[in-house]
C-alpha cells in the first residue's frame, strides 16, 4: 500500500511541475509518409475494439505473425497473456508485422483502454512487468531473425513500451500519444536509434508529458511532432483518428492507394 501511495504521489507531483515549453515539429507530408504505416499498425494492435478503424495493412505486403510465424486469427493479437495470472500481472498484448517485400519486421505494442487501469497503466509508476517482458521478446525475436531490421511502435502505453524496448535494444521506435513512463534501469539505458513521438494538440497525455522529468530528459523537442487534426469533437487520445489523419496525409503512392480504400472521417490540414 505504502509503494501505490507513493507511485501516486510521483504521478502527481509530475502533473503539477512547470511545464516544458511547448515545442515541436509540424507535421509535414515527408513525415506522414515516414510514420503513417506505424500509426496504423498502432491503432490495429487494439485488435479487439470493433469500434476502431481497421486498415488493411496486408494491402502495402505487410502480414501479421505470431511469435513461431504463424497466421495470426482477425481479432486476435500476436502475442497475448496465455493465462489469468499473465492478464492481471502483465497483460502485455502486441502485433508483429513483416514485411514480405523487404527484411523490415514492426512490432506495435497495444495500449490499455480499460478506464479502471488507464491511469497506472500511463502516468504511476509502479511494477514494471510488461516493459520487462516486451524486451525479452523483442531481443529474443532479433535473436532468431537477424538479417531483420525491427522498429517498434505503440499508442498510448504501447508508446512508452516501445519507447523503453528502443532505449534497452537500440531499434528505431515511432509512437503517437504515447504515456511519458519510460523504464531505462538503473545506468540509464539510451543506446542510439531513430525516435519520434507523434501526438494530437490537446492529447490527454500532452500535459503529463510536458511535466514529466523522464520523458524530459530522454525525448527532445526535435523528436516530436505536434498535429492538429480536427476530430470533430471526439476523444483527442483516439489512435484510429490520428492514423486517419496521417494516412490522409501521405502523399507516397501505396499509401494514397489505401488511403483511397478506407472511410476516412479525418481529413488532411496541410497545404
Amino acid at each position: 500500500m505504502k509503494k501505490m501511495s507513493k507511485a501516486w504521489c510521483v504521478a502527481l507531483a509530475a502533473l503539477a511541475a512547470p511545464a516544458q515549453a511547448d515545442v515541436a515539429r509540424p507535421l509535414t507530408r515527408a513525415l506522414a509518409n515516414e510514420v503513417a504505416l506505424y500509426s496504423m499498425m498502432a491503432s490495429n494492435a487494439y485488435a479487439d475494439d470493433p469500434g476502431k478503424t481497421r486498415f488493411e495493412l496486408d494491402r502495402l505486403g505487410w502480414k501479421k505473425v505470431d511469435l513461431q510465424g504463424g497466421s495470426v486469427a482477425e481479432g486476435r493479437n500476436s502475442y497475448q497473456p496465455k493465462t489469468p495470472v499473465g492478464d492481471v500481472f502483465s497483460n502485455l498484448q502486441f502485433d508483429i508485422w513483416e514485411d514480405s517485400n523487404s527484411q523490415r519486421t514492426v512490432f506495435a505494442f497495444k495500449g490499455t483502454k480499460e478506464k479502471i487501469d488507464w491511469f497506472a497503466g500511463n502516468v504511476a509508476v509502479g511494477i514494471s512487468i510488461p516493459y520487462k517482458s516486451a524486451k525479452k521478446h523483442v531481443r529474443e525475436y532479433m535473436k532468431a531473425h537477424p538479417e531483420r531490421a525491427v522498429t517498434v511502435t505503440g499508442h498510448s502505453l504501447g508508446g512508452g513500451l516501445a519507447l523503453s524496448v528502443s532505449f534497452w535494444e537500440g531499434v528505431d521506435a515511432v509512437v503517437f500519444n504515447t504515456s511519458p513512463r519510460v523504464f531505462d534501469g538503473m545506468q540509464n539505458q539510451n543506446k542510439p536509434a531513430r525516435r519520434l513521438a507523434v501526438f494530437q494538440e490537446n492529447d490527454i497525455l500532452q500535459k503529463v508529458r510536458s511535466r514529466y522529468p523522464k520523458f524530459l530528459a530522454k525525448i527532445k523537442p526535435e523528436q516530436i511532432v505536434e498535429t492538429h487534426f480536427d476530430y470533430a469533437g471526439r476523444s483527442t487520445h483516439r489512435s484510429d483518428l490520428l492514423a486517419e489523419g496521417l494516412l490522409a496525409c501521405a502523399a507516397e503512392p501505396a499509401l494514397k492507394e489505401l488511403a483511397a480504400s478506407v472511410t476516412l472521417s479525418v481529413r488532411c490540414d496541410l497545404e
